[in-house]
């Protein structure tokens, strides 16, 4: 007979559960890496490490974000890079084609070359980041923001808008700058033109005919013949005027070639300058002119003059000279040109600046998670070690308690009497 009792077997038997209970416990913490191996054995530190746990992920989200942003404006860095140096060379061909020496031919070698400088440069514009998303097309996303139409002249279709990224739950970065911004320069009469437009005016310019000229200064002008050349829509043309009495600003429109606007403007300042007008067949004629007069700063009113505006000049021997706005001047452009330089230094700033925002945050953003991640592995995570010697204890207690118990209950009374 055993000398063991019920109470003393099921006290072991709960001993023996518990101690195994524990040893399970430890085990999955080991294989977890967790110090809390279910929710249910310690809600409250489950509930903070979870919260710690979205906040790290969050945290990742913004310096992922903030890495793409780095990509991009390294990108946009070096496109302006390489666009300076495109409206560095242009300005250099500028300045030698407004030297009267150059013959027809070496503006022709040079048409060439800024053509071929407007194809690089709209690649630029048309730039894609390292994932394939464009650079400069405002928030729109656009693949290809700058197109060419049916003309051949270039058409934004992005939007003055910068693209965002989260950087905190409640501040954002810009991670590019908008086309409208890089790729247009404000120009000296104080509108905003792209850099398309610049370089084709340049193109018209040096395709302009060597008698294209912005004043003319005339001798015995009753005998010439003045003729206004224009286009289908309305034309605001103007001119200064210079005649014995002094000099006025003559401005009128004009539609297909019309002049009675012309001569209703020239007769309108007859008391400053002596002089009158009169039509004349298609054209009209300056009277009481009795010393030479002058024309000169004719504009026709556009951003870049057109070439089909003119006005007209004839000789009594068939000798004519033609006025076209000065925008069409190879000179005039070089102004633009610098507008261009001075407008996409003033960019690569800008996209520094952003650089500089985006480093900063990335660092902020890096020593939060470096943080969150500490006070998260001092509450979720397992102490291994102590752990593991923990385990050993268990693991030797079970088995000396199971020792002990299968000796008890072998023992019988005879080997008491014994």
């Amino acid at each position: 007979m055993a000398i063991s009792t019920k109470l003393f077997t099921e006290r072991q038997l709960d001993n023996f559960s518990n101690i195994s209970s524990k040893i399970e416990q430890n085990q999955a913490k080991v294989s977890t890496g967790k110090a809390v191996a279910k929710p249910s054995d310690d809600p409250e530190t489950v509930l903070k490490a979870s919260a710690l746990d979205e906040k790290i992920l969050q945290t990742a989200s913004y310096i992922a974000n903030l890495n793409t942003a780095d990509d991009r404006l390294s990108f946009a860095d070096a496109v302006l890079e390489g666009a300076a140096t495109v409206l560095t060379r242009l300005g250099e061909l500028a300045i030698q084609a407004a030297n009267d020496t150059y013959s027809v031919n070496d503006k022709a070698l040079i048409k060439a070359e800024v053509s071929q400088l407007r194809s690089e440069l709209l690649s630029l514009a048309n730039a894609k980041d390292s994932r394939g998303k464009p650079l400069f097309s405002g928030s729109t996303g656009m693949q290809d923001p700058f197109k060419e139409k049916f003309d051949g002249s270039v058409e934004y279709h992005g939007n003055n808008q910068r693209s965002h990224i989260r950087s905190t739950s409640n501040t954002t970065i810009a991670d590019s700058i908008s086309g409208a911004e890089v790729f247009f320069a404000e120009v000296p009469w104080g509108e905003r033109v792209s850099y398309f437009d610049i370089i084709d005016n340049l193109i018209l310019a040096l395709e302009s005919p060597t008698d294209y000229q912005t004043s003319a200064q005339l001798r015995d002008p009753e005998s010439k013949i003045f003729k206004i050349q224009s286009s289908d829509e309305v034309n605001a043309f103007s001119f200064d005027l210079s005649g014995s009495f002094g000099v006025v600003s003559v401005q009128f429109t004009t539609t297909n070639n019309s002049v009675s606007d012309a001569i209703a403007s020239i007769n309108e300042h007859t008391a400053l300058t002596g002089i009158t007008a009169e039509k004349s067949g298609e054209g009209f004629v300056l009277r009481n002119a009795t010393d030479d007069i002058e024309i000169k700063n004719f504009s026709d009113g556009t951003d870049f003059g057109l070439d089909h505006n003119q006005i007209i000049i004839l000789g009594s021997e068939g000798e004519q000279d033609k006025l076209t706005s000065g925008l069409r001047r190879v000179n005039r452009n070089i102004e633009l040109i610098n507008s261009a330089q001075e407008n996409i230094g003033l960019k690569r700033a800008t996209v520094g600046s952003l650089l500089n925002r985006v480093e900063s945050s990335l660092k902020i953003n890096q020593n939060m998670q470096d943080m969150l991640e500490i006070s998260y592995s001092e509450i979720a995570s397992a102490d291994l070690e102590k752990l593991i010697t923990e385990l050993q204890s268990l693991l030797v207690n079970r088995d000396v308690a199971r020792q002990t118990y299968t000796n008890i209950t072998r023992t019988t009374l005879f080997d008491f009497i014994r």
